[in-house]
């Protein structure tokens, strides 16, 4: 039986070659490794990527952690809109106060 940690692993760097060149077999998760899957994707914000994997086949794991994959992915995209909106406001707000301004990548 593989070593928990080493089908982790595996189903992270399935995940990171996602629209890379080649084929690969499709790895294979099972309950005990769902968790680690999940918390990597949203500790390195690859919830996208995650669930692209899931979409296309090239990571296979019990129906439940598709499900929270996908909801990981909902709850990122909000997210991220949320505070482009800020973005938006503060950029308004200050340029209506006569403010020159930036926004950088990674607000």
């Amino acid at each position: 039986m593989p070593d928990s940690g080493n089908a982790a692993e595996a189903a992270l760097v399935a995940v990171a070659a996602v629209g890379l060149p080649g084929h690969a077999a499709p790895a294979v998760l099972d309950e005990r490794d769902v968790g680690e899957v999940l918390h990597a994707a949203d500790e390195h914000r690859i919830t996208g990527l995650l669930a692209q994997a899931i979409g296309q086949g090239v990571l296979v794991g019990p129906e439940s952690f598709h499900a929270e994959a996908r909801q990981r992915h909902l709850a990122a995209l909000r997210t991220s809109m949320r505070c482009e909106h800020m973005a938006v406001e503060a950029v308004r707000t200050l340029s209506a106060a006569g403010i020159r301004s930036r926004t950088l990548k990674g607000v």
